[in-house]
């Protein structure tokens, strides 16, 4: 009987590990809040990780809703990695880097951006398959397309220097009513 209690126990315990199952997508920051000045170019890095018994290929990326060409420009660099991520519990990590380009994507911020708090979803997208599509000696069928998201934020704020030129601004203006 202690034993059966005990199986259960291992089983329940267990339970909440399989529910996770799957493709996930991660940020670095963890969460997916970035911080940046008008004209600079800020990323994501990208954790993309399967636990499934399939091939997972990233496919693409996008924002939704986009912030719009008046905020900047989000690149996907899907377009410029070919990850794919094995079956069982495997995992590939890319350290944002607009020269490479590696990690998730970028948004070069426009140098006319308003500031502000921008938020929304990543929509990542990526194709299953039953067997490595890259292996010659193996017929990889496709199975399926799928697509997960996690919330991004992006914080538009001003240079360093713009807060010490207000408090000088406002002195200089109190002196002159005076």
């Amino acid at each position: 009987m202690k034993r059966l209690n005990i199986l259960i126990l291992l089983i329940a315990g267990l339970l909440p590990l399989a529910a996770h199952a799957g493709i996930v997508l991660q940020f670095d920051p963890a969460n997916a809040v970035l911080v940046g000045q008008p004209g600079q170019t800020v990323g994501w890095d990208l954790i993309f990780q399967n636990d499934t018994a399939d091939y997972a290929i990233w496919a693409g990326t996008s924002l939704d809703p986009d912030p719009g060409p008046g905020v900047g420009i989000f690149t996907d660099f899907s377009q410029f990695n070919f990850l794919i991520v094995g079956p069982g519990q495997t995992s590939i990590h890319q350290v944002f880097d607009p020269a490479i380009p590696a990690g998730a994507g970028s948004f070069l911020i426009s140098p006319s951006a308003p500031y502000g708090v921008y938020t929304g979803q990543m929509v990542f997208v990526y194709d299953l398959y039953d067997a490595n599509p890259t292996n010659p000696d193996v017929t990889a069928n496709f199975l399926s397309e799928q697509s997960t998201s996690q919330a991004f934020e992006l914080d538009v704020v001003p240079e360093p220097a713009t807060f010490w030129l207000i408090p000088s601004f406002a002195l200089l203006a109190w002196r002159r009513r005076r």
